[in-house]
């Protein structure tokens, strides 16, 4: 797969998560750095980073956009 043809993926997946974002390596380890360092107290949790796809696909009323 070319480089345009990645972005396009990337900007056709982007769309379809509730957050509109696809997670970069930099984003799952700022929520590891996080979980280790920022929480001392939890322990036994699965942390979800996926941009919102386990909460399923939001209504359209709930994008913000009025129309």
């Amino acid at each position: 797969m070319g480089d345009e043809a990645y972005q396009a993926m990337l900007d056709m997946a982007s769309q379809a998560l509730p957050l509109k974002q696809v997670a970069e390596p930099r984003h799952v380890a700022e929520v590891l750095v996080w979980f280790l360092e920022g929480a001392p107290l939890v322990t036994g949790e699965t942390l979800i980073a996926d941009s919102g796809v386990h909460i399923g696909q939001l209504p359209p009323l709930a994008s913000g956009d009025p129309d």
